[in-house]
């Protein structure tokens, strides 16, 4: 939706903002056609953004007042070495927490046992197996009626540890993969380096 700014002997008074219905002595003002709203003084805003570099960030705006609109202008300035210093500090502790919730999605969302069978490793799954494996450990004739993707299968102590092996190597190695992604990420040096490493490698 378009905003408008009003214009007042050369200075931009008002906006950028929606037209307001009424103005002064003016009812229906949004309703206006764009020829009225110049003599007015209303213009329509055209919003500059730029293209700041990692090491700047926004510092207000200024206004360039045109004949037929208005321009927003963002006007940034260069961070000095100690804020440089905290925003890369800042964007890899969020970086880290993004890598910490890929890992975990990565982790509970189910594995293929190599016998083919697709068992939950939620935090749920993982307590309930870990406690049915120190019943086995307590009782090498201990059995339990498990349920798979695939139906209900009866495991007895060696099935169920093998099944928590597995598990547990699965769950490792998404942490593995976590922490090559923290080490890369420590390793870089600017904010747009780690933004371009999620891009590639976490946000996919």
């Amino acid at each position: 939706m378009t905003t408008y700014a009003l214009v007042e002997n050369g200075i931009v008074t008002f906006g950028p903002n929606q037209l307001p219905k009424n103005w002064r002595h003016v009812s229906g003002l949004d309703l206006a056609t764009p020829s009225a709203l110049k003599d007015l003084g209303w213009l329509p805003v055209e919003e500059v953004l730029g293209s700041p570099t990692f090491d700047q960030e926004l510092d207000g705006y200024n206004w360039v007042i045109l004949t037929s609109k208005v321009q927003h202008v963002a006007q940034y300035r260069t961070l000095d070495a100690g804020e440089l210093t905290q925003r890369l500090s800042d964007k890899k502790v969020s970086a880290e927490r993004e890598v910490a919730e890929v890992r975990f999605d990565a982790e509970t969302d189910g594995m293929t046992l190599s016998n083919g069978r697709s068992i939950r490793t939620n935090r749920e799954a993982q307590t309930q197996l870990n406690g049915a494996v120190f019943e086995a450990s307590q009782d090498g004739a201990y059995t339990i009626d498990w349920r798979f993707k695939e139906g209900w299968f009866n495991l007895n102590a060696a099935n169920l540890l093998s099944m928590s092996r597995e598990m547990r190597d699965f769950i490792q190695s998404k942490f593995d993969i976590a922490k090559v992604h923290d080490d890369a990420i420590n390793a870089l040096t600017t904010v747009q380096d780690i933004e371009d490493y999620l891009d590639a490698n976490i946000r996919n």
